[in-house]
């Protein structure tokens, strides 16, 4: 199973089904491919880029429903008929045992502006692939806890998108602010193993493992927790 389809479940279908413009995703042959992606090969032959990537057990997968507009209009107008961008994934090369390094899927939030992960993290350079708009909305559903949605500038002064790196930064500045709202907010009690703030989950706990276009204007985060399993 891959990242957004733990993070979304059945909804899953429903996005990738909207995206690829088929009725059933589950019937072209998605292929899992050597570096971990799910991909299938379009008419002319050739690859699709990663419409996910195999879930690696390093974390918990953070559940969240996915967004929709609230009215029938907007959802024909903002989903129905808008055009889907492709999901992004962060990539990051990490030591392991014997001196290696292997690449993982997903990028510490606690390294967001810390000059190492530019040495770290793949193609930091490269444009944010988020439709040429000025700005965007991230949207979090995170367990527990009323849905948040802030608008962010996703240009930079010369405007062109931001590098993938800056996206890193922008996201983790999002659920700073986030968790530092929710720590004053009580979580639902049948879910306050996701609490989050001082002594409960915090920005260090977690890696973002990339952003899903939902609606047209609102991206929601993938995010992983690090070795902490929520039962």
């Amino acid at each position: 199973m891959g990242f957004i389809a733990m993070s979304f479940g059945s909804n899953t279908f429903l996005l990738l089904n909207h995206l690829m413009s088929v009725p059933d995703c589950r019937l072209i042959g998605i292929q899992h491919c050597p570096d971990g992606s799910f991909r299938y090969r379009g008419s002319n032959g050739q690859p699709s880029p990663a419409i996910d990537y195999y879930y690696d057990q390093k974390g918990t997968v953070i559940q969240q429903e996915m967004w929709r507009p609230m009215q029938p209009g907007d959802v024909h107008r903002h989903f129905d008929n808008a055009r889907m961008q492709w999901p992004i994934f962060f990539h990051n090369a990490v030591m392991v045992q014997g001196g290696q390094s292997r690449v993982i899927v997903g990028i510490e939030l606690s390294l967001a502006g810390h000059a190492s992960l530019r040495q770290t993290m793949i193609q930091p350079d490269a444009l944010s692939p988020l439709g040429g708009l000025t700005t965007t909305h991230l949207c979090l559903k995170w367990p527990g806890y009323p849905e948040y949605k802030k608008q962010i500038e996703i240009q930079d002064s010369r405007r062109q998108p931001i590098r993938m790196i800056k996206l890193v930064e922008r996201i983790a500045r999002f659920i700073d602010r986030w968790i530092d709202e929710m720590q004053r907010v009580p979580v639902d009690p049948r879910r306050a193993n996701w609490r989050v703030g001082p002594g409960g989950i915090t920005k260090d706990h977690l890696y973002v493992v990339g952003l899903v276009h939902v609606s047209a204007g609102t991206w929601q985060p993938i995010l992983q927790l690090k070795g902490h399993i929520i039962y």
